[in-house]
């Protein structure tokens, strides 16, 4: 595990040092540190009513090279959409200081949410395993009333080989609206000064916390698929209520993110509602053409 990597778990994970070693145990998995006889060792004496069938899957994986949890998700609460995942941390070749508040490890609580992102991370990286994505996207889009995908929930873009496999599918799916959130942004500017060609349907927020200085950020705004920033902001010491019962961010939280961010950069931004799909009546402006060159804010969460 790199230091930045041990960084992020020792500050977000829930500082009990079993909870800290389980995480750890699983990023050393997903990093290729331990072996998979390893992790399942670790696993048969972790015991819990989820580990047998996560064993029988993994075995049945490795066997295989076959897909066993579910490519893509369907969306959640807060996600209405069909989503994509990999290995949140070790796929994430752009991640700077967002490392030490990332949503993403909190969801390996559930070892099937990080099997999901652990198969797919394998996946990418042989062309049977992309043949598999795709063949499991065209099954998922042939429904019309899937519109809208997004790339990545977590992990990023982890080589120039994979922006070109999604940029393909993109355009064979030209139909529909693609877009996400990376920090890989040396990665997708190398794959564009290599010749590569981004498909129109896609959307890319730049996401801060990055390692990359401003240079390569200059760079990054001037790939054709650039929409904006995406930035999170600490309302750390406000006394008002951020999120209501349904996890949306309030309308004075809202107006507390814009009135921040101006003061810190001089610029005005859209604040994020925390519910994707639900911030303008004509759907996300994270994949909005309308939004292109705004910058969009959410509250750390």
């Amino acid at each position: 595990m790199s230091k930045q990597l041990a960084k992020a778990v020792k500050k977000v994970f829930i500082p009990k040092k079993a909870r800290t070693n389980h995480y750890s145990m699983l990023y050393k998995f997903a990093s290729g540190v331990i072996t998979p006889d390893d992790f399942i060792n670790y696993l048969e004496k972790r015991g819990g009513a989820a580990i047998p069938p996560v064993i029988e899957k993994l075995k049945k994986f490795l066997k295989t090279s076959q897909a066993q949890w579910s490519i893509f998700g369907d969306g959640n609460a807060k996600l209405g959409f069909l989503t994509f995942s990999s290995v949140a941390g070790v796929d994430c070749v752009g991640m700077g200081s967002c490392g030490e508040v990332c949503y993403s490890f909190k969801g390996w609580r559930f070892i099937n949410a990080f099997m999901r992102q652990w198969q797919n991370s394998q996946l990418l990286k042989t062309a049977d395993g992309r043949r598999q994505i795709a063949e499991a996207l065209d099954k998922k889009l042939a429904s019309k009333k899937v519109t809208t995908i997004r790339l990545y929930v977590d992990g990023d873009f982890a080589n120039i080989e994979t922006v070109g496999f999604w940029q393909t599918q993109m355009r064979k799916h030209k139909s529909r609206e693609f877009y996400g959130y990376s920090k890989s942004l040396q990665t997708l500017i190398d794959y564009h000064n290599l010749g590569g060609t981004f498909a129109p349907n896609y959307k890319l927020n730049l996401s801060e916390g990055h390692k990359y200085d401003q240079t390569v950020v200059e760079q990054a705004k001037q790939l054709p698929i650039f929409r904006g920033i995406f930035g999170m902001i600490s309302l750390q010491n406000w006394s008002g209520t951020i999120y209501d019962a349904d996890h949306k961010t309030t309308p004075q939280a809202r107006a507390e993110i814009s009135r921040r961010y101006r003061a810190l950069t001089g610029r005005a931004s859209f604040a994020c509602p925390n519910r994707c799909d639900t911030c303008t009546p004509k759907g996300h402006a994270c994949g909005s053409s309308r939004f292109n060159g705004v910058d969009i804010i959410s509250a750390i969460h």
